[in-house]
């Protein structure tokens, strides 16, 4: 999440992680009075993880504070502030010295699984998290079409979904953010449980049996055109994957 931040950290095998997560969490953030952790984007999913991602309960105001005590029992050159999130260099577990980097989400307690399915990723092999996102936030634009010209709904993340009135020139917010993945899916009339949209490919696989959410997938890569140039690689195994489903649906038609 928050890109390289330290010198000296590497890539953490699977088989380090849930030790050196839980050590993070017993020795430096439970005594903090953080009391839950989640997984978030690709994170375990893979055999290797670049860093590792957590989203914790701990409330976004106190990002400041967080990282100040981190300091205090990590070391000064070992925790900081990286734009939303709080970000460490920590030992692994077993690893003979190495270090990982490991970015903390923060989100009030009551938050942390709304927040860890809004930034639920896939592993190296699958499609990048990102892209389910976008996907989503694409369905929003669309279900936008059947209210009111000057109102409309979008998603941010882990922001959540928000309904938006135009004032004037300006777009504005109209209600609260949703972030119960319940209620964000029944607003873009997706009938599925949040636990079976956790991936781009399952997302895929859903809208491709829909009437409606079907026909939404031909003008996705004009809606990510500007990732298809920054991020080409990913985005267009996103794009290979729609391709691929929509003819084998064609085919068994």
């Amino acid at each position: 999440m928050s890109g390289n931040e330290f010198t000296g950290t590497a890539e953490i095998s699977v088989n380090h992680l849930h030790e050196t997560v839980t050590k993070l969490f017993s020795d430096h953030l439970k005594p903090l009075g953080i009391d839950e952790y989640r997984y978030i984007g690709s994170t375990g999913k893979s055999s290797f993880s670049g860093d590792i991602d957590l989203c914790i309960s701990c409330s976004p105001s106190n990002k400041k504070s967080l990282a100040s005590m981190l300091k205090e029992s990590l070391g000064d050159e070992n925790a900081k502030v990286s734009g939303q999130n709080v970000t460490v260099k920590f030992p692994v577990v077993g690893g003979n010295n190495q270090h990982v980097q490991i970015d903390l989400m923060l989100a009030e307690t009551d938050k942390v699984n709304d927040t860890a399915w809004l930034m639920s990723g896939d592993s190296k092999k699958g499609v990048k998290g990102v892209y389910r996102n976008l996907m989503l936030s694409h369905i929003a634009k669309k279900a936008s079409v059947r209210l009111p010209e000057d109102e409309k709904i979008t998603i941010s993340f882990p922001g959540g979904l928000q309904y938006k009135r135009l004032d004037g020139k300006k777009w504005t917010g109209k209600s609260e953010r949703i972030t119960n993945p319940h209620r964000i899916l029944q607003a873009i009339g997706i009938a599925e449980k949040p636990e079976n949209l956790i991936t781009f490919i399952q997302l895929i696989d859903i809208m491709i049996d829909d009437e409606r959410l079907s026909q939404y997938l031909d003008d996705f890569p004009n809606y990510i055109n500007n990732y298809i140039v920054s991020d080409p690689e990913n985005a267009n195994r996103a794009i290979w994957y729609i391709k691929t489903k929509t003819r084998l649906k064609n085919e068994q038609e």
